[in-house]
């Protein structure tokens, strides 16, 4: 996991299973990204605020939890959410709630935050 140096972030793993839950604990907006052992990488176009990220890649399921606050619209916060390194498109849920996935440039899929 990426993210601005001397920000607070937090990465969980399970050897075992290949599981991997990322956090952006706080609601202050910073650049953020995701690469599972499998060479997964989860990308968002800009800044994220409030995030959590859980990748179960054996079932090529995604949880993700976003919540900016409602200042942070502006140009640099992140809009979509793509993912890399996928050989089929994954299913992903948005708070909870099951999100469009859309095929995107070079292989990869994504979807959208907002």
């Amino acid at each position: 996991m990426a993210t601005e140096p001397g920000r607070k972030a937090y990465l969980l793993a399970d050897p075992l299973s290949g599981a991997v839950v990322g956090y952006n604990p706080l609601p202050d907006a910073q650049s953020w990204t995701l690469t599972t052992r499998d060479g997964v990488v989860l990308r968002p176009d800009g800044k994220v605020g409030l995030l959590r990220v859980e990748c179960r890649p054996w079932a090529g399921e995604y949880d993700v939890d976003y919540a900016p606050k409602p200042e942070q619209s502006g140009a640099d916060m992140a809009r979509n959410l793509t993912f890399t390194g996928l050989s089929q498109r994954p299913q992903v849920r948005l708070n909870g709630r099951p999100v469009e996935v859309v095929a995107a440039a070079s292989g990869s899929f994504q979807i959208a935050l907002i």
